[in-house]
This record gives C-alpha cells, sequence and structure tokens, in this order.
C-alpha cells in the first residue's frame, strides 16, 4: 500500500498541470483516478498520455537531524554539502526501473520525474546564498544522462519558492556544466522561539544546542 501523500506531493499534483502545458505548448488535464504508479496522469490536449512520478532529492543525513526536536529558546545550526552527481544517481537508481511499468500500466506515450526538496534555491542572477539556476540546470541534465535516465523528461520542485525548474530533456542535446560550485554548501538555522506576552519571540543571541556538518557521502 502506498504511503500517506505528503503536502508536497498534494501541492505538485495540484498545480504540475500548468508547467506540463507550458513544457508541451498545449492544454493539459489532470487524470484524477490516477494516484499512484505513478503519482500523477495526465492528457493533453493533442490526445498523449504522460505519466509523472514524485519524488524527494534526498539528503537521509540531514533529513534526520532536520526530524528532530529542537528546545525551547535553544537553536541548531547546520552546514550541508550538496553533491547533486551522487543525488541524482541514487535516485535514478531506485526510479530507472519503474518507467517501462508505469508505462504499459496506464498506457502512457510519456513518463516524467518531478523530483523536489528544499536545499535547493536557484536564482537569477546568481546569488551568493543560493544555487546558479544556470549551472543547475545544466549540472542535472548532465548527470541525468550520465545515470542513464529513463524518463523523457525531469522536472526539479523547489519547495521554497513553489517554482518548477527544467532538469532534463531526453532529446535535447546535453553539454557540459560550466566549472563552478559543484558542491554548494548550503547553511541551515533551526530555532524554537520563547512564546512572551508579546508572542513568539526568536532570538539570535540563544544559544547553540546543537552544530553539524553534513558532508557529501
Amino acid at each position: 500500500m502506498r504511503p500517506t501523500v505528503t503536502t508536497v506531493e498534494a501541492t505538485i499534483r495540484a498545480t504540475i498541470c500548468e508547467t506540463c502545458s507550458i513544457v508541451r505548448n498545449e492544454d493539459v488535464y489532470l487524470d484524477e483516478g490516477v494516484t499512484d504508479r505513478p503519482d500523477v496522469v495526465v492528457t493533453t490536449s493533442s490526445g498523449k498520455r504522460i505519466g509523472i512520478e514524485i519524488t524527494r532529492l534526498a539528503y537521509e543525513s540531514y533529513m534526520r537531524w532536520l526530524s528532530k526536536g529542537t528546545p525551547i529558546g535553544k537553536r541548531r545550526e547546520a552546514t550541508l554539502e550538496v553533491n547533486l552527481d551522487l543525488q541524482l544517481r541514487d535516485v535514478l537508481k531506485k526510479k530507472n526501473k519503474r518507467y517501462h511499468e508505469y508505462k504499459r500500466l496506464h498506457k502512457l506515450d510519456q513518463v516524467w520525474l518531478c523530483l523536489h526538496n528544499d536545499l535547493y534555491e536557484p536564482s537569477i542572477p546568481p546569488n551568493p546564498a543560493q544555487i546558479d539556476l544556470a549551472w543547475f540546470r545544466a549540472a542535472a541534465g548532465f548527470y541525468c544522462r550520465e545515470h542513464d535516465c529513463k524518463f523523457d523528461y525531469v522536472l526539479f520542485y523547489s519547495e521554497n519558492s513553489k517554482q518548477y525548474i527544467t532538469a532534463f530533456d531526453k532529446r535535447a542535446r546535453q553539454g557540459y556544466p560550466n566549472p563552478g560550485p559543484l558542491n554548494p554548501t548550503i547553511a541551515f538555522v533551526s530555532m524554537t522561539g520563547l512564546l512572551t506576552k508579546d508572542g513568539l519571540l526568536f532570538d539570535e543571541s540563544y544559544e547553540v544546542v546543537d552544530r553539524r556538518r553534513f558532508p557529501e557521502t
């Protein structure tokens, strides 16, 4: 039985048709009757059926750390070294083998993959605190091809900005990503404020109770 649909997955399901319409340059309609294997099926105005598998581009050590509670009035800090190559390698190893199963099960013309997490927040122009959008697109496309991505199209959904980004198109020629921040480092702070008569108070001087650095492996 499929696990409970997460809030992010539900949001993607509710909003992805607009992005599919832009990619396909035609109207796209959600098939309400399909919710698993794959997570979404849409039909285009030209009659094509596209399945979309939704999965988190996870970083397990950080996710386990994030799930811990922060003591009242305390803060936690983490630095995460992100390796997009390894993340895509791991997710494609799991998902590639389902491509043909999904295609047969629902008589699909194409199967897409929609990745998501809150680690990547691409920006234009590049911002030191974010990921360069041009680098992200080039690197994601390159690594998808390197790891033999079976999916016809790969999207990335940023949980913070709620924007969709093209990560891979099987039909497109793929170059090499420009030299740059191949392993971007992202800093996180988790704080639990003090409840006062004026509301919930956050104070940057709160004692750090847990400081971590998560390497790429």
